[in-house]
């Protein structure tokens, strides 16, 4: 994996890196490290580099020197000027210490981040004694057996879904929604088994804030879901996707059939909380680029002052992209130009056409004009959109139109804007440091979680082989 891992770095043109800390049960620390990119044929990458012991303390200056160290080991060198790299985590302070003023982008995961916005917001609207009963009930039925079974019969009964009831555990995302949301789903069952139970039960009003709550959290579920993917482009949805949660938001408050207190009081603070902690997006080039080369979205989002930006910004990249190419070339060149200029002075002195031969070399265009550049992300963004489902990497790999954005797509697109690959690979750790295997020692921790990742990319790779 790591011969196939170092080929594709070679042509990629950027890296991105997600990173995150955790603590074993045995109290020992440890940081993950993923890579992302896109291949020239706009694949979408994604390795596990690293689930590294991670002892002492976790200081910006010891986490940027341990990430130095464990990308080296993949030919990945952070103060590298040959390609962008882009790290994303969570926005702890330690990170943002590690990453600040280096060679690389940081981007802070916007999952992460909405969920800091629904904190906020339930903290301000002060739903916790809402959810401390909805907590109670759902801790009950999952350690009373007796009740659980009562509730199941009671379910087929009424014929509901046989779903468990679902725990609100703070540091899991969307953890609220999906307690609100399945109580709802259950609440028959749940309402007609309460009084069994000795505990205490939810009022008419409360059920109906619970309803209204979910309705009003959902789209910041999907959302979550969407930005998680690790098989598409996800940064380029970030503006889409906050455009349609603000409209989502403006909606309900002023619509007439939207008019409930509580839920109006939740939907407003939760627009001052996501424009508190997303306005970063609205002034970063990163995301602004990463949204206009999708051809799934392009400008369609955006104000008019941001499409003229767009425009330009992609323009001047291209620039950039081409001024760059050309540098390795610019000695030769010169030399080829002055060895032609000799040949044509002395082909003027002894042929009949020669004057008119020297002077039309010197009067020939540059071998792309800038209006050319500036036409292609002109022409691109003044396009149709493809259908929202529809891929957009299959849609850059057979479009021939825009040879110079596609470059820039394959910078862009494979950025993740979630930290959730290294969320994952702590799951894995979690399961392989179980209670009964806490005496585990950390480099044999390591091999097991990379071993996990290794047997799936083999196992992939032999299915491949058989379906071709």
């Amino acid at each position: 994996m790591e011969q196939a891992l170092s080929h594709d770095l070679e042509t990629v043109k950027s890296v991105s890196l997600t990173i995150d800390l955790w603590t074993s049960q045995k109290q020992e620390g440890y940081i993950s490290v993923t890579s992302h990119f896109l291949t020239r044929d706009f694949a979408m990458q994604n390795h596990t580099l690293e689930c590294s012991h991670f002892p002492g303390q976790h200081t910006g200056t010891a986490i940027y020197q341990k990430l130095c160290h464990l990308t080296s080991n993949w030919g990945i060198s952070l103060s590298s000027t040959q390609i962008p790299i882009y790290v994303v985590s969570d926005n702890a302070r330690n990170f943002s210490s590690a990453l600040t003023g280096k060679p690389v982008v940081h981007l802070n995961c916007v999952a992460h981040n909405l969920q800091l916005a629904i904190s906020d917001a339930v903290a301000e609207v002060g739903l916790d004694s809402v959810l401390k009963t909805c907590r109670s009930i759902v801790g009950h039925y999952k350690h009373s057996t007796k009740s659980r079974e009562r509730l199941q019969s009671i379910k087929k009964k009424l014929g509901l879904p046989e779903h468990a009831l679902i725990q609100m555990i703070d540091t899991r995302w969307n953890s609220t929604y999906l307690m609100l949301e399945r109580l709802h789903e259950q609440k028959e069952a749940v309402s007609a088994d309460l009084p069994n139970c000795g505990k205490e039960s939810l009022t008419a009003n409360e059920w109906n804030l619970i309803a209204v709550y979910v309705k009003i959290l959902q789209p910041l579920f999907l959302a979550t879901k969407e930005l998680c993917k690790e098989s598409v482009p996800t940064l380029s949805m970030v503006r889409p996707i906050m455009y349609s949660i603000e409209g989502f938001f403006k909606n309900y408050v002023t619509s007439k059939t939207g008019v409930q207190g509580s839920g109006i009081t939740l939907a407003r603070a939760l627009q001052k909380s996501l424009t508190a902690r997303f306005q970063y997006i609205r002034d970063s080039h990163t995301h602004l680029l990463s949204t206009a080369l999708d051809p799934r979205f392009k400008c369609f989002t955006m104000e008019n002052h941001e499409i003229v930006l767009a425009k330009h910004l992609l323009t001047e990249e291209i620039r950039k992209n081409k001024s760059s190419l050309q540098v390795g070339n610019k000695c030769s060149r010169k030399e080829k130009v002055m060895e032609e200029k000799c040949a044509s002075s002395t082909s003027a002195n002894h042929s009949l056409w020669g004057i008119f031969d020297l002077k039309s070399k010197q009067t020939q265009p540059a071998e792309e004009d800038d209006d050319s550049v500036k036409k292609e992300a002109h022409d691109f963004l003044d396009g149709a959109v493809i259908g929202r489902d529809e891929d957009s990497l299959e849609w850059w790999k057979s479009c021939r139109n825009y040879p110079h954005l596609a470059e820039l797509a394959m910078h862009y697109l494979g950025i993740p804007v979630t930290s959730v690959a290294s969320e994952r690979l702590f799951s894995k750790a979690g399961l392989t440091i179980s209670t009964r295997r806490q005496n585990l020692s950390s480099s044999l921790v390591e091999k097991l979680v990379s071993l996990h990742d290794v047997l799936l990319f083999f196992l992939f790779f032999i299915l491949f082989l058989q379906i071709t």
